[in-house]
């Protein structure tokens, strides 16, 4: 019984850092063999599949938010075309939702550029990086499409009825307006994303698993825990 715990104490002690030298013991040349080196080339922290995430994440941002922009100018020049056959006057007045169609697809554009700007050191691009501009591509992409459809769809009706009832222009508006932010949410995520990740060293430190910061090496004729620097 006693035994059991003692042994369970001293898990628990390694699993908090604090038995390391119990676990281990005295640190000797065998222990050395635990030494966890990075020998990879680029770096285990930047492997070569990373800038296929940040490419994946550039192309997300423009595509998803075109295709909303797209959605939306269609849709909304179909209805823009219906009322003025009507009110030929309103043409210019009815052209806001195509506007603001549009400007859905400049936010996919500056996240696109962004990434693709932050890509020009290939060997220094971390996979943690990948992932973090996939995220902000794919955060502005699919807010713009979905802000896109949104505004087709309140840009075609709401263009017809306020040619049947002009009070109906500014509520329009307000509808618009709401239906816009919902891409400039995706566009402040991915823009605060795309900024991360900048600090990530490629290569790892080396690493021992009865150290709590660095590895063992042999210092004239004792072997101590050495951080790298």
């Amino acid at each position: 019984m006693l035994k059991s715990l003692a042994v369970i104490a001293t898990l628990a002690a390694v699993a908090s850092g604090q038995g390391e030298s119990t676990y281990c013991g005295e640190l000797t040349n065998e222990l050395m063999m635990y030494n966890v080196f990075d020998n990879t080339v680029e770096g285990v922290h930047c492997p070569m599949y990373a800038g296929f995430f940040g490419v994946m994440g550039a192309t997300a941002a423009i595509c998803f938010s075109s295709i909303g922009a797209a959605y939306g100018t269609a849709r909304s020049g179909t209805g823009i075309a219906v009322a003025a056959i009507m009110h030929p006057e309103m043409v210019m007045k009815s052209i806001i939702p195509v506007v603001m169609a549009g400007i859905i697809a400049i936010y996919g554009l500056v996240v696109a550029v962004l990434i693709g700007n932050g890509m020009v050191d290939v060997t220094n691009y971390s996979a943690f990086k990948g992932f973090l501009d996939l995220g902000s591509g794919m955060s502005v992409g699919i807010a713009g499409l979905a802000a896109g459809y949104a505004i087709g769809i309140v840009g075609d009706v709401g263009v017809r009825g306020t040619g049947m009832q002009p009070k109906l222009f500014v509520g329009l508006i307000l509808i618009l307006i709401f239906a816009e932010v919902l891409g400039l949410y995706g566009l402040i995520v991915a823009l605060i994303l795309s900024t991360k990740g900048t600090d990530v060293v490629c290569h790892s430190s080396p690493t021992n698993r009865c150290c709590s910061d660095g590895y063992i090496e042999k210092v004239g004729e004792i072997y101590k825990c050495v951080a790298q620097a």
